[in-house]
């Protein structure tokens, strides 16, 4: 999932229901760290299935008030914050391997987000890294070039 705002927290904040989702799904599967073991369990214990769709924290987002679990999960599974950070995010994947990245509009506002993703964070990607860091459609289904 990703977001882009004007601060960190609050692209977290408007994406916290999702992220908690993704971490009530994930860690039913594999183990997180020990130190949050705890707070995931609660996550377990209190999420809504019925609210699943909700993606602030006012409803399952709530059992993430934990600000050390909601960084956990922002960390694990998005690319959120300001354009800066989200660049940044950006470039960490692509030096560990990360050469194609499934970017999700599930935010409050998705024209906001495409439009300021496209036009902040994006072409500072693609000045960053050269026009590899973007596969086009028929590399994908031609094995690349």
């Amino acid at each position: 999932m990703s977001n882009v705002a004007d601060s960190r927290e609050t692209a977290i904040e408007e994406i916290k229901g999702t992220l908690v989702s993704s971490g009530n799904r994930v860690f039913r599967a594999i183990a997180p760290p020990a130190a949050l073991q705890p707070a995931i369990e609660g996550i377990h214990r209190g999420y809504d299935p019925l609210a699943h769709g909700a993606l602030d924290a006012a409803a399952n987002g709530r059992l993430s008030d934990d600000a050390e679990v909601t960084s956990y999960l922002a960390e694990r599974f998005a690319i959120a914050g300001t354009p800066d950070d989200c660049v940044a995010q950006v470039e960490r994947a692509w030096r560990v391997g990360a050469h194609q990245l499934l970017l999700t509009a599930i935010t409050p506002d998705p024209r906001r987000f495409i439009e300021r993703w496209s036009t902040e964070v994006m072409p500072r990607c693609l000045a960053a890294a050269g026009r590899a860091m973007v596969t086009s459609p028929s590399t994908t289904t031609t094995g690349g070039r």
